[in-house]
């Protein structure tokens, strides 16, 4: 497989051979929209060339129209600070929504913060909303903060506040699970009203939040007898690990099952771990634990897939375990990254591919893990040098390429 144009000049770039990776984006094919985008990031840097941000705007708008998002964010965050063009808070809204449609998330972002703030576009904290959901729905925890502060301030609705703060507490944000804290009261007045959503996310709260499992047991199985299934799991995970109350593994598996058949995804990956734990309680079924993990991860429960990858390789399945190590080493865990190495240069569930295995053995360097590196050189002595190439772009440190070649050309 030949390197594009605008591969090659990626791997120039990044050599230090700025005019080299010009002349290659310039003879790339007209319809490449990261060919022209890439002229206008060199033309606004400044590299091998003086900066020119007007050439670089012009350069963004063709790529822009070519489906290039990152592009498009460009155009928007030069009409939203004037460089290179004439200052247009509209235009930059416009050229941000652009963006958003193609997928780049920090347009959706700025779209909903021009929105709430009211810039190029009047006040609509209900447009503003509309974004950042999308936004928050991907992952994106700076959204799911400004959702909780809008139902904690804006327009305070406790239980909706409670909801993102604790989403985004999930994802390891202090501020977000601070921000609990403060809802406690409000909660607990809605709760009495004989709100099981409100009960629930209080139960939660006093769980992961406030350091009061014994004072979150009641209020969880009030809620789980009326069928939460959020409340299911959380007093599970308390039973399972004798939090708050005693350790009750039985019940625990239970009340797991019962929310991962209400479609909760988180208790379906609990339940797929313990079936594969071999504690006491809960002999060892790999195809039980395979089926709970498969759910988890069809719904991108991210730490399923490797878990899964291990169940169904112990299994002998090892082309769809493949598959799951494969959407693991794409999240970035150094783990799969290395058994998919492995697996591309042994055939193991797929026919042997170095490049491949190549590639994901230098990407663990993107996540701080030189592990795989002693596997490589033994591969790349195997290889042609378009091969190398290949690897070494696929595994977005082009620049690696030539190191790789210079050690085994000796």
């Amino acid at each position: 497989m030949n390197m594009s144009r605008y591969e090659e000049a990626v791997e120039a770039f990044q050599n230090g051979q700025h005019d080299l990776a010009r002349r290659l984006l310039e003879i790339a094919p007209e319809s490449d929209g990261r060919a022209w985008r890439m002229l206008g990031q060199m033309a606004s840097g400044g590299h091998g060339e003086p900066a020119d941000p007007a050439k670089a705007a012009a350069l963004y708008y063709r790529a822009a129209e070519l489906g290039d998002g990152e592009a498009a964010y460009n155009l928007g965050a030069m009409y939203a600070t004037g460089r290179g063009v004439a200052k247009d808070l509209a235009a930059a809204l416009a050229w941000y929504q652009r963006a958003a449609g193609l997928g780049d998330l920090d347009a959706v972002m700025n779209v909903g913060a021009m929105y709430a703030t009211g810039e190029g576009v009047a006040v609509n904290l209900d447009e503003a909303q509309r974004w950042w959901r999308v936004a928050a729905a991907k992952g994106n925890v700076p959204a799911m903060l400004h959702l909780g502060r809008v139902h904690a301030v804006d327009r305070p609705d406790p239980v909706e506040a409670a909801h993102w703060f604790l989403e985004a507490a999930k994802h390891g944000n202090q501020e977000a699970a601070e921000a609990t804290l403060a809802l406690v009261e409000p909660l607990q007045r809605i709760a009495e009203r004989g709100s099981t959503r409100a009960r629930t996310l209080l139960g939660v709260i006093l769980m992961a939040h406030a350091g009061n499992p014994m004072g979150a047991v009641p209020l969880l199985a009030e809620s789980a007898d009326e069928g939460d299934v959020v409340a299911k799991r959380t007093l599970a995970f308390l039973l399972e690990h004798g939090q708050g109350t005693m350790r009750d593994v039985g019940r625990a598996m239970r009340l797991y099952r019962e929310a991962a058949d209400g479609g909760d995804e988180i208790a379906a990956f609990n339940l797929g771990v313990l079936y594969g734990a071999g504690l006491d309680e809960v002999p060892v079924d790999l195809r039980e634990s395979s089926h709970f993990l498969r759910l988890a991860a069809e719904a991108e429960v991210e730490m399923a897939y490797p878990v899964l990858g291990d169940r169904l390789a112990a299994l002998g399945e090892h082309a769809e375990a493949l598959r799951w190590y494969l959407r693991a080493a794409e999240g970035g865990d150094p783990k799969s990254m290395y058994v998919v190495g492995c697996w591309y240069r042994d055939g193991v569930g797929c026919d042997r591919d170095l490049v491949q295995s190549v590639r994901w053995f230098l990407a663990m360097l993107n996540v701080g893990s030189a592990d795989g590196l002693h596997e490589v050189h033994p591969l790349v002595a195997r290889m042609d040098e378009q091969q190398v190439h290949q690897a070494a772009w696929l595994a977005h440190r082009p620049s690696a390429a030539a190191a790789l070649l210079a050690v085994r050309n000796g």
